[in-house]
């Protein structure tokens, strides 16, 4: 049984968060109803993160180093900002990363980005939202939609600076497209295995499935990989990275078009 060991043996320091963090974790294979609660704890720490323990321990000097003045609804996003630093403790970095990939199986995860493109949402992905749950991930539906309308130049400003940081760091890290991850598991698992097992993901896997692409036999995963090669080639030509915080090493996005 998932966890059974946390709750027989648990960290006397972390305790029931440590179970939680595991449920988290291993979502995809819990019965329905549990699945079901543990995405709407996960809806209400994305809103208020102050209420996600684990995150709070574990980037507990990170905050005090990066966020001292953030409030408790901004602390995530300010993490992911400097995610990068020089200075950013490795695990804090990694928890940060874990948060990321929650946040893009479903908009509704992302409190920024819902608010950046409450319009654009409706307006472009209506199918989508019809068939969605209330407790259930859209893995990733939305924002794939989302991407297609930025390569489309059709999203409101807010939006699409959203959208165009999402396409930026997903193209450095596949586990931040859960779109990809579901229809390219076995290639990735088979073809790029050690280039997944990475611990810093710098695009490799990405780069890996461009080499093996004629060996890919999923028609889905060639889709995937097409609409992601596409996007990225896209931002690239639409968009210029400027440091602007040689400390936080924290990179900006601007429109050159």
């Amino acid at each position: 049984m998932l966890c059974v060991l946390l709750l027989l043996t648990p960290d006397p320091q972390s305790g029931e968060p440590e179970i939680i963090e595991c449920l988290k974790e291993n979502k995809k294979q819990l019965s329905t109803r549990c699945h079901q609660k543990v995405f709407k704890l996960q809806e209400t720490e994305m809103m208020d993160p102050e209420l996600d323990y684990t995150l709070m321990r574990v980037c507990k000097q990170m905050i005090k180093r990066f966020c001292p003045e953030a409030d408790s609804k901004t602390m995530l996003q300010c993490l992911k900002q400097n995610k990068n630093s020089e200075l950013m403790d490795p695990k804090c970095k990694q928890m940060i990363t874990k948060r990321q990939i929650t946040q893009n199986t479903d908009y509704r995860l992302n409190p920024v980005l819902r608010k950046a493109c409450k319009a654009d949402i409706p307006k472009f992905c209506h199918g989508i939202l019809t068939k969605a749950k209330d407790d259930s991930e859209l893995e990733g539906q939305v924002i794939s939609c989302l991407k297609l309308r930025y390569a489309d130049q059709r999203l409101s400003s807010d939006c699409e600076d959203q959208i165009r940081i999402i396409i930026q760091e997903s193209a450095l890290d596949y586990r931040l497209d859960p779109q990809l991850q579901l229809h390219c598991s076995d290639e990735i698992a088979s073809l790029c295995a050690e280039e997944a097992a990475a611990q810093e993901q710098t695009g490799q896997v990405e780069e890996c499935l461009k080499v093996n692409l004629l060996k890919i036999k999923t028609e889905m995963c060639k889709k995937c990989y097409a609409k992601v090669k596409c996007k990225f080639r896209y931002i690239s030509k639409r968009t210029a990275f400027v440091k602007v915080n040689e400390t936080t090493n924290s990179v900006h996005f601007r429109n050159i078009t």
